[in-house]
């Protein structure tokens, strides 16, 4: 398991049993939240392998809002993804279109808008817990409110 850590300025990720040093926040990650986010706090980062692909990822506080920054192996940036906190916070035909995707509001676990570096939205994300299948389900609108598959 590893989490967090600071190495003077430097964000790196450490390994939570003996502190060794595996990896500082690559400096062109460091620096593009500085260029798209000035005066965001980096929070944390993460490498993370998904089937084979190489990702990181870098969670920024910017504007009183938790933002995470999505960078492929090369460090191109592919995706900010902020969490909503409530459904109301959501344009009407975007929660409408969920609200009849996913009518029991119970089960919804997660909500999230997935913009590029400027503040222009590409999507909505809903996470559904399906219980009775064991498993997790997406939903997913454009800023309009029409379905994505």
């Amino acid at each position: 398991e590893i989490s967090l850590g600071l190495v003077g300025s430097e964000m790196c990720i450490r390994d939570r049993e003996d502190g060794t040093r595996i990896q500082p926040c690559p400096q062109a990650l460091l620096d593009f939240a500085d260029t798209h986010y000035p005066g965001a706090v980096i929070a944390n980062f993460e490498i993370e392998d998904r089937q084979g692909v190489l990702y990181y990822e870098v969670e920024i506080f910017h504007v009183d809002e938790r933002k995470e920054l999505l960078f492929d192996a090369n460090y191109t940036f592919l995706v900010c993804v902020a969490g909503i906190e409530e459904p109301e916070q959501l344009p009407e035909p975007v929660l409408q279109t969920l609200l009849a995707l996913a009518p029991d509001t119970g089960a919804w676990d997660a909500l999230s808008r997935y913009e590029n570096y400027k503040g222009i939205v590409a999507a909505y994300v809903l996470k559904v817990e399906d219980r009775a299948a064991g498993r997790e389900r997406l939903f997913k609108t454009d800023p309009a409110g029409n379905p994505i598959e």
